[in-house]
């Protein structure tokens, strides 16, 4: 959805399921912000997101794509496709891919150790240069952990914004500076316990 309106499609569906009583279809609203804070375009860790707990019926699909500032679901893509196959630029009807509970609680404990990050911020310590702009980071902790991304932006709270592959699509996340690791030294430290143990990493893959 558009960018700092996650608040306000969250009150324009819950004001709908208010009045066409969808109590039993949709139960839950949750906008992945700051554990405590209230201000969306400061808060978010995951921008231009919100989860919806629900009944998925192609009414209700029709129904919440159809509502102001909300551009699709996030799942497999069933149409705006060429004759070969190929994407035509525009996108079709999205089925959404599930999130299981655990992956759910994830992205809460998330929004929980952002605040942490918050307010253990403002000491006045610069973040490492490793973290700077366009840096390549592994997340070393949290719901995220093996994801490797980009560095885009180094805030002045603990934080930092990085974009990572979530859900299969390019997402600005915002991680505790401490649980992210420069990807070089990131592989370096791996290479050294490879002897010992060899697993895959396994990304978060709802």
């Amino acid at each position: 959805m558009a960018n700092g309106f996650e608040r306000t499609v969250e009150r324009s569906l819950s004001q709908a399921i208010e009045v066409q009583r969808l109590q039993e279809d949709i139960d839950r609203i949750f906008v992945p912000i700051a554990d405590g804070e209230t201000s969306v375009r400061d808060a978010s860790v995951m921008p231009s997101y919100i989860l919806v707990h629900m009944r998925m019926t192609r009414a209700l699909h029709t129904f919440i794509t159809g509502m102001q500032y909300v551009v699709n679901f996030v799942g497999a893509d069933h149409g705006g496709r060429s004759r070969s196959g190929q994407l035509d630029g525009s996108r079709g009807f999205v089925w959404p891919r599930p999130l299981t509970d655990d992956q759910f609680q994830s992205i809460v404990t998330l929004t929980k150790e952002a605040a942490r990050a918050s307010g253990a911020g403002g000491e006045g310590e610069e973040a490492p240069p490793s973290l700077a702009p366009g840096a390549r980071v592994l997340v070393s902790s949290g719901p995220f952990k093996g994801l490797e991304g980009t560095v885009t932006e180094v805030g002045t709270e603990g934080l930092a914004t990085v974009l990572l592959t979530v859900m299969g699509r390019q997402t600005a996340v915002s991680l505790p500076e401490r649980s992210c690791q420069p990807a070089g030294e990131a592989a370096a430290a791996a290479g050294l316990e490879e002897a010992a143990v060899s697993a895959p990493v396994e990304a978060w893959d709802p």
